[in-house]
């Protein structure tokens, strides 16, 4: 308190560390003082303690954390920052250039399989993201894992192309035979891939109207769409460069230089080559596995046989071999294309044919294996990642 003449006390701020501190006032020896002047004198008072609080609020660098309320102690602050929080929040950046991802390479002693050499480069995936990549001539193989959630193929193998053709959570990426990694198709635009015809990937739009091609080495859209039914999904294979689109229950062959149009009938397509489309249909509700000549339209039953219509058929490169999945999780089947006949029906899983069409690659018991169409049985001394083998292809060329 400061005493005035007269003998009255007044409110006075005390400044202790920085801190301002109003003490209440009191009336001593003197009485009570007028109205007006206590006014004034609490006026003063409250000048005082914002000039002193917003010389702190001037002082603060201007940081994000909240200030906490003001306190009524006269005891000196805390100078000690709080320690931030760390954001929960996981960056999410899409590559725009060759993907980082980490690669092991293995020297090869020799070929993989007996016999006359097959000019084959396999690649498969696992459910984790590593590709696996393999010359059975050579027994080079390397293996790169893809920094992603989900791999899956981009579109059912029925053929050989020059690179691996892999969906992830980030977009579309190409792997080729020396497990390099590169963004795939990244001015596609919306929608999935359908097929790929030598240098071209077919995408059908989001709306489901429209099959739009796309230059993969240029990266760019060529101008060139089918129209398609909307409202149903549709699947196709290949035919060298033209396509096979099922919609509806109903197959169509599409020309894809002059998009000149020509239906093959009722059927699920599996796989096509050298002028016949393999399929699945299921008249009656009996189901068979089946051909149709697209330059007669003459239609011939194969094989009894009820396939999993969403595993993709697979044809030898001579189109002397058809592979087919009759039972989800279970092996596959191997069908003559002329008689029907079941060649093999060895407990493979995923399966591919080699680039000469005589031996049917896959998983056996956690192990790469090959079966020979004549029935010579070999296991590939290459070891499989931990997690199960979900897609597998042969790379073209050398």
């Amino acid at each position: 308190m400061k005493r005035r003449p007269g003998g009255e006390e007044v409110p006075v701020v005390l400044l202790e560390d920085g801190v301002a501190t109003v003490t209440e006032a009191e009336v001593r020896l003197g009485g009570t003082p007028p109205p007006r002047r206590r006014v004034r004198e609490l006026l003063l008072v409250l000048a005082v303690v914002a000039v002193v609080a917003g010389v702190g609020l001037l002082g603060d660098d201007g940081g994000d954390d909240v200030a906490a309320p003001p306190s009524t102690s006269t005891s000196r602050p805390s100078t000690t920052r709080p320690r931030p929080r760390p954001s929960t929040t996981r960056p999410h950046t899409r590559p725009t250039t060759t993907t980082t991802a980490a690669m092991t390479t293995t020297i090869g002693t020799g070929p993989l399989l007996p016999g006359d050499p097959t000019g084959t480069t396999l690649a498969f995936v696992d459910s984790a993201g590593a590709v696996t990549v393999a010359d059975l001539d050579t027994g080079d193989h390397c293996r790169v894992h893809l920094p992603d959630n989900g791999v899956w193929p981009m579109f059912p193998g029925n053929g050989t192309l020059p690179i691996y053709a892999l969906q992830t959570d980030r977009g579309a990426v190409a792997v080729d035979r020396h497990c390099g990694v590169a963004p795939m198709g990244t001015r596609r635009g919306s929608g999935w891939p359908l097929a790929v015809t030598g240098d071209r990937m077919w995408i059908v739009d989001d709306e489901g109207y429209v099959v739009r091609e796309h230059s993969i080495s240029e990266d760019r859209p060529t101008g060139r769409e089918i129209d398609v039914p909307g409202f149903t999904g549709i699947f196709a294979v290949t035919l060298e460069d033209d396509l096979v689109i099922a919609a509806m229950g109903e197959m169509t062959l599409v020309d894809t230089d002059s998009e000149r149009r020509t239906g093959l009938g009722p059927g699920h397509p599996l796989a096509a080559r050298n002028g016949r489309v393999y399929f699945t249909a299921c008249p009656e509700l009996r189901c068979h596995v089946g051909a149709v000549d697209v330059a007669t339209g003459r239609r011939t039953v194969l094989a009894d046989l009820r396939v999993v219509p969403w595993e993709a058929g697979a044809i030898s490169s001579d189109g002397r071999f058809l592979r087919v999945v009759v039972d989800e999780g279970a092996g596959a089947v191997v069908l003559d294309t002329e008689s029907g006949a079941v060649v093999t029906t060895r407990d493979l899983h995923t399966t591919a044919f080699t680039s000469d069409g005589r031996w049917l690659v896959g998983v056996r018991d956690g192990r790469l294996a090959a079966v020979r169409l004549d029935g010579t049985f070999a296991e590939l001394p290459i070891a499989l990642p931990s997690s199960a083998v979900h897609t597998m292809t042969v790379l073209s060329g050398r």
